[in-house]
């Protein structure tokens, strides 16, 4: 068997000869727009929608200023009374007392809000 040369193989980052699967089993499973087409065929249903509407209108301080003191309010209220009774209520303590992790789930939380709600 001739062996390819690589910059970096899997071996070397294991440190034991090992299948890719077993490193990253999620990268055998084929993403959800492989297996079926209702959420591409929903974007581009939005898409055409977005695209036939006759003026979509300019930003402007009347049309931005009520959004983004919504959004600041909704973004300090899960900020300060959602997230940390989540994260401080866990049962593992290392979790429940880890700065980190409060850390990362307010930013991951509040940065991707729309797709939770």
């Amino acid at each position: 068997m001739v062996e390819r040369p690589s910059l970096v193989s899997i071996e070397h980052l294991a440190n034991t000869p090992t299948d890719i699967l077993e490193l990253a089993p999620l990268l055998g499973i084929p993403p959800s727009f492989m297996l079926s087409g209702v959420i591409p065929g929903l974007y581009a249903a939005i898409q055409a929608i977005v695209d036939y509407l006759p003026a979509v209108p300019a930003p402007s301080a009347e049309l931005e200023l009520p959004l983004s003191i919504v959004d600041g309010f909704t973004r300090a209220y899960l900020l300060c009374n959602l997230i940390p009774p989540a994260v401080t209520a866990n049962a593992s303590p290392l979790i429940s007392s880890s700065p980190w992790t409060l850390l990362v789930t307010s930013l991951v939380y509040l940065n991707s809000r729309n797709l939770f709600f």
